[in-house]
């Protein structure tokens, strides 16, 4: 594989030698994270699929600089068996070990596009290393949190950093474009720096269709007594460690309640799909007597009878296996989520049962499923129309396999 390197675009030259011509084979991939990496994130980046077409590759943990309260407190429930990681703890190291790469380094970057991460965007770029992004769509990331007024009194510096990061033009903060992105659901959602004329969009479907693939090819009958609950774990999340969005104790009980009522009134029982990064490990009590299941969301999704959630991304799986859904939220919820549950019910053509002030659920409406919604749903967040279904990173492998240039021009 020959990748040739030229002018790096949209870097200004200043304290940088002018790039010679390099033509060099891609002999390895390195991961860039700034999570633990854990099995479900194994899958997601298709080690084992870069493995299977001759690739070498390796990971690098940034945890510990970019987010060190994970570091700290945060281990995955489910480890990955991967032992081919390396692990940074300080920023000047990790830099130092970025101008070391020799040639023929791919960079997978899997961080935040946000400040914090800018000194390692900077270092791909002034060495010259290509690197390529992975993007997906989400409504979060289209849903309008926030009034003007709001956002400005919420105004921090390092929101202001992170502000200023996403919007300024590549030239004035030294970083290049990627040279791949690979782009899973309709759309795609980078910064406006990542990406140039040159830079290759692959298109492909999000992990969780091929999940959906698998399943599908199990027999699973529908259990009409189960309903599922898409946990989000928002007391215990390992992105809000030490500054949960509410406690649990104002959190749990509220959903035991309706559950309650809701098993009674229609005769069925409730499964929580945990999150993946959940650890209800000796805590199984929050939800009362229920079933708590991690590592089975789409299994769970496609044996019942509908879905409860509030705005979990594991509404994937409710649209892939065309499960009704019902939207909850509550008065804690809404406040900290900036309406993002309303919005989300609102592509179905749903209206969000807050469960502090109301249990009535019009089954007649609430449980009826808008066809059109879900394939607009699935075309723009799942799968981009008229892609077929080879696996992402599949995809990924076949374009670096067949190319003689990667990098800018």
């Amino acid at each position: 594989m020959i990748t040739s390197w030229g002018k790096v675009q949209g870097v200004p030259r200043t304290g940088m030698k002018r790039p010679l011509l390099k033509v060099f084979m891609i002999n390895k991939i390195i991961f860039f994270l700034a999570s633990p990496l854990d099995k479900r994130d194994t899958d997601r980046f298709g080690l084992e699929i870069l493995k299977q077409n001759g690739f070498d590759f390796e990971v690098w943990d940034f945890t510990a600089i970019l987010n060190p309260e994970r570091s700290k407190f945060y281990t995955p429930p489910d480890q990955s068996s991967f032992n081919e990681c390396r692990f940074f703890s300080q920023k000047e190291e990790a830099l130092a070990a970025i101008k070391k790469l020799p040639a023929g380094i791919f960079v997978s970057c899997m961080l935040g596009h946000e400040y914090k991460s800018y000194a390692f965007f900077r270092a791909l770029s002034k060495y010259r290393i290509p690197y390529g992004l992975y993007s997906y769509n989400y409504p979060s990331f289209n849903v309008q949190k926030k009034s003007t007024i709001r956002r400005i009194l919420n105004i921090t510096p390092v929101k202001l950093a992170s502000y200023l990061f996403n919007a300024a033009p590549a030239k004035y903060i030294g970083i290049g474009p990627a040279s791949i992105v690979l782009a899973v659901g309709g759309e795609f959602f980078v910064p406006k720096f990542s990406v140039c004329a040159e830079t290759k969009i692959l298109w492909a479907h999000i992990s969780d269709y091929e999940i959906y693939l698998r399943v599908m090819q199990q027999s699973i009958p529908q259990d009409d007594k189960m309903v599922v609950f898409l946990d989000q774990c928002f007391p215990f999340h390992p992105d809000a460690i030490g500054n949960p969005l509410f406690a649990a104790e104002e959190y749990y009980p509220r959903l035991c309640r309706f559950f309650d009522h809701l098993e009674a009134a229609c005769g069925v029982h409730i499964v929580v799909a945990a999150h993946p990064r959940s650890q209800y490990e000796g805590k199984e009590n929050l939800y009362g007597h229920r079933t708590i299941v991690r590592g089975q969301t789409a299994e769970l999704v496609r044996k019942s009878r509908f879905v409860i959630m509030h705005d979990s991304a594991s509404i994937n799986y409710a649209v892939l296996f065309k499960k009704p859904i019902l939207f909850i939220t509550t008065d804690l919820l809404q406040q900290a989520r900036m309406g993002l549950t309303d919005y989300m019910a609102s592509l179905f053509d749903k209206k969000v049962l807050n469960i502090d002030q109301s249990y009535e659920i019009d089954f007649n409406d609430g449980l009826i499923m808008n066809e059109k919604c879900y394939e607009e749903y699935f075309n723009k967040y799942i799968k981009k129309s008229g892609t077929d279904d080879t696996p992402a990173w599949q995809i990924f492998a076949d374009y670096l396999k067949k190319q003689d240039k990667i990098g800018w021009k």
